[in-house]
């Protein structure tokens, strides 16, 4: 994570990066999605990054100065600034890399053909240890540290696994992709004509506790039946119009998920089941369908997620992009009660995925 702002100032010695499973902005990436505060993960790793010396205790920083400042403004690399040629990996799994790999990678100026992206369908350290990862990782050093002439040069600009391995792409975002809108319909469909979106209000009880299922009591589902075979590959937005009676503030948790032709909710194992059973381990031992594997982000992915708190959503226009907004997080701007207010969320990439069985 450390290579991007490493490679920002442009240190004369530096001569390529390979930032795997990277962060570029722990404020909107990591401990604040959304401005919705995040304890979890930093809270448990902690204690186990050591040092000679004393480190930042990012958390109580984060309670201290809960909207953006410069001591989080700091931690937002300036990869516009990076001119080094550079690996880029990400998984389309992780609760932590994915955004920020993606948002460096689009962000890194692309007036030189030397940086590469490579976006994998599985948990990211069973890719980093496989042996046609560790090749390309070498053939990718051999090249720039030493000069060998290996037809790097000709590897593809964009590599995408979508349940085919690494499909192919001049650039990312992919510009073949075709971007289609879709209304929230109040009978709980979506629909690409505004003619069939049926009008009203739809409401679900916030406060209730979430069950982390399929299928939650409390939320609202919307669906969409593809009708013919269909990859999704890129960045997602939504924009919703949302009140609180009770509250002047909300926060919104939004995500995509993969249903089958009879109507089950579906997962994304991210270690090969029989690759798990072989290693074992805990919650591993006897498991026969991967289903029933724990649910964990390292193994099951459930789909793309979003994240607003209400009082958090103005754009900043300045770091922004058509498919990729991004919120100021400088002040709050609490909203009336029942007053309805446009939230603009940023989803996680979408992974290539074949949606329709």
């Amino acid at each position: 994570m450390t290579q991007w702002f490493i490679a920002a100032e442009r240190p004369a010695h530096l001569t390529c990066i390979m930032p795997l499973e990277g962060c570029s902005d722990a404020y909107r990436e990591t401990l604040c999605r959304g401005g919705v505060p995040s304890h979890g993960f930093f809270g448990f790793i902690s204690p186990f990054l050591y040092g000679s010396q004393q480190r930042e205790d990012v958390i109580a920083m984060l309670q201290k100065y809960p909207v953006m400042n410069e001591y989080w403004q700091d931690k937002r690399a300036d990869i516009s600034s990076i001119r080094c040629p550079a690996y880029v990996l990400a998984s389309i799994s992780t609760g932590l890399h994915t955004v920020g790999s993606l948002r460096g990678f689009e962000d890194i100026p692309h007036d030189k053909k030397c940086f590469r992206l490579r976006l994998h369908s599985t948990q990211e350290w069973h890719d980093l240890y496989q042996k046609h990862s560790v090749a390309d990782f070498k053939k990718f050093l051999d090249f720039y540290l030493k000069g060998e002439n290996n037809g790097w040069e000709q590897t593809a600009r964009a590599r995408i696994s979508a349940n085919i391995d690494n499909l192919l792409f001049a650039a990312w975002p992919v510009p073949e992709i075709n971007n289609i809108t879709l209304r929230l319909s109040v009978d709980g469909t979506l629909q690409s004509s505004f003619d069939l979106v049926k009008s009203g209000q739809s409401s679900y009880i916030s406060d209730a506790k979430a069950e982390n299922d399929d299928a939650d009591p409390e939320e609202l589902s919307f669906t969409y039946t593809f009708t013919q075979r269909t990859r999704l590959i890129g960045n997602s937005k939504a924009v919703l119009y949302m009140s609180c009676p009770d509250h002047s503030d909300l926060d919104v948790f939004l995500i995509l998920r993969k249903v089958d032709k009879d109507g089950r909710v579906l997962r994304h194992i991210n270690i090969p089941f029989a690759e798990l059973k072989a290693v074992g381990g805990d919650g591993i031992e006897g498991v026969e369908d991967p289903l029933n594997l724990p649910r964990l982000n390292a193994v099951q992915y459930v789909g793309p997620s979003g994240i607003l708190r209400a009082s958090h959503r103005e754009i900043d226009a300045s770091i922004s992009k058509h498919n990729f907004p991004h919120h100021k997080h400088t002040n709050e701007e609490k909203i009336q009660p029942g007053q309805h207010s446009p939230q603009q969320s940023i989803k996680w990439v979408l992974e290539g995925s074949d949606w329709i069985d």
